[in-house]
């Protein structure tokens, strides 16, 4: 853009009227600074591919509407690509997982059929429901990636201890917890539930009473 630099222009290359009365004269009307103006706006037509036409006086924000729209449109683009590419990544990724037999999901065979098991980024989109789950106890659910969780309650007799087995056996056992309730004599079991195995976990019952113990586990299947 330029600034009106003709005779009589102010210091800020602004347009005066001038002041007869005070010897100010206007700023004189120069080609250039008109010739400036009116390609300015003329480039704005031509980026929006519009042709100027001297009987419709809102060509310029035709112009500018037209330019956000292409615009907003190219982000939409850029983007889709962006998930596409990322979508062969996930790809790619789903070979190498096939190649190393490292199961991403296990469903429910009772699940519905719109998902298929297998790798990432392969089959339909899962919900939980397709996951196998079983409300029991004991009972466990197996999430994606084959993260489980297992729970259940058990008997422990006064000062004893021994070792049960899990509803599933863990290809690897991340922890267990468990705490135990009122016992023969109305008081707490002082339970300790013990990680052992990937198939077994420990009970042990430090009080002089017996009582229910509820556990829950958490691992990998």
């Amino acid at each position: 853009m330029h600034k009106i630099d003709a005779p009589h222009a102010t210091t800020a290359n602004e347009f005066t009227d001038g002041n007869p009365s005070t010897g100010i004269e206007a700023t004189e009307l120069i080609s250039k600074w008109f010739n400036t103006v009116q390609r300015e706006l003329i480039a704005v037509l031509t980026a929006a591919s519009i042709i100027p036409n001297d009987t419709n006086d809102s060509q310029v924000i035709q112009a500018i509407q037209t330019l956000l729209t292409n615009k907003a449109s190219d982000i939409t683009s850029a983007y889709q690509s962006a998930v596409l590419a990322h979508n062969n990544d996930s790809a790619a990724h789903s070979a190498t997982a096939t190649a190393s037999s490292d199961t991403v999901v296990k469903r429910n065979p009772a699940g519905s059929t719109n998902f298929t098991e297998g790798y990432a980024g392969t089959g339909n989109p899962a919900v939980m429901t397709q996951f196998d789950f079983h409300w029991h106890d004991p009972g466990y659910a197996i999430l994606p990636l084959g993260f489980c969780v297992q729970w259940g309650s058990c008997e422990g007799s006064e000062d004893a201890w021994g070792y049960r087995s899990y509803p599933l056996a863990f290809v690897e056992a991340l922890g267990i917890v468990g705490t135990g309730s009122a016992g023969t004599f109305g008081t707490d079991v002082d339970v300790q539930v013990d990680l052992a195995t990937n198939t077994q976990y420990k009970v042990v019952n430090n009080a002089y009473n017996s009582g229910s113990i509820r556990w829950i586990a958490v691992g990998r299947v």
